[in-house]
């Protein structure tokens, strides 16, 4: 079983404010894991951010919690996907709407309900790591930290997409890319 996180009603209200419906709709959070059909808002999970040269001159690079994203479910499918970013002043709402972006986590979602856990403190999030347009889903074992995986959802030819990735083994290709994209960048003259 999946541990997603509780989001409260401030936060729906700023997602309600940017949604496609009527005013008068109400919101709700389910897991879905069970099945349901209806039209709500799902799998509430942390997002996390790691920039280059965090990847590149840090030997454990560890990601920074910047959100909570969440998926507008109906019908059992991903209609759109809401991050809530966090800023200085609370959080700031976000709607990706890119029909290939939500059908990848849709994908990569499917991928690990799949799974079966014996394990019962599994946390979903989201790693993303914007300059290389990388965004995966990390499966956090609470604990055990060194069992974690990672399965990329979007990831520009770097990874084999829902597919299985250990710490090691993500962490590594991260951080080859980082040096690689600096010196090119450095070539560039950027």
């Amino acid at each position: 079983m999946f541990k997603f996180i509780e989001l409260p009603n401030s936060e729906l209200a700023k997602i309600s404010r940017i949604r496609r419906q009527s005013p008068t709709d109400t919101l709700q959070i389910h897991n879905l894991i069970g099945g349901e059909e209806s039209q709500d808002l799902s799998f509430p999970h942390a997002t996390f951010t790691l920039g280059l040269d965090e990847l590149k001159n840090i030997k454990s690079p560890v990601p920074h919690r910047t959100g909570t994203r969440v998926i507008e479910t109906s019908s059992s499918k991903f209609n759109f996907i809401y991050d809530l970013n966090n800023t200085a002043e609370g959080s700031e709402p976000q709607m990706y709407q890119d029909k290939l972006f939500v059908k990848s986590y849709e994908t990569a979602f499917k991928t690990i309900l799949n799974q079966d856990t014996e394990n019962q403190s599994i946390q979903v999030r989201t790693l993303r790591i914007p300059a290389l347009h990388i965004d995966a889903l990390w499966l956090h074992d609470a604990k055990s930290p060194a069992k974690d995986k990672f399965v990329p959802v979007r990831s520009q030819g770097l990874f084999n997409n829902n597919s299985f990735y250990n710490r090691k083994d993500f962490f590594s290709i991260l951080k080859r890319t980082a040096i690689d994209y600096n010196i090119d960048d450095d070539l560039m003259g950027g």
